[in-house]
């Protein structure tokens, strides 16, 4: 075993089922999009912002 995955153990005896909330899952990938169309293509950082925040209403339903 890897020493530094030894304090990690006994983790597993903490772990807790989470509500699975999709549109929190959709909200993370659209600000992994935002900050990939600026670091990775360039994107204007305002035109990613919007794009981002146009994309987070029609998520939202807003």
């Amino acid at each position: 075993m890897n020493p530094v995955l030894a304090g990690a153990a006994g983790s597993a005896e903490n772990v807790k089922a989470q509500t699975f909330v999709p549109q929190i899952s959709d909200l993370n990938l659209e600000l992994c999009t935002l900050a990939q169309a600026v670091t990775v293509s360039g994107k204007d950082v305002d035109t990613a912002i919007e794009d981002f925040r146009k994309a987070a209403e029609s998520i939202l339903g807003n």
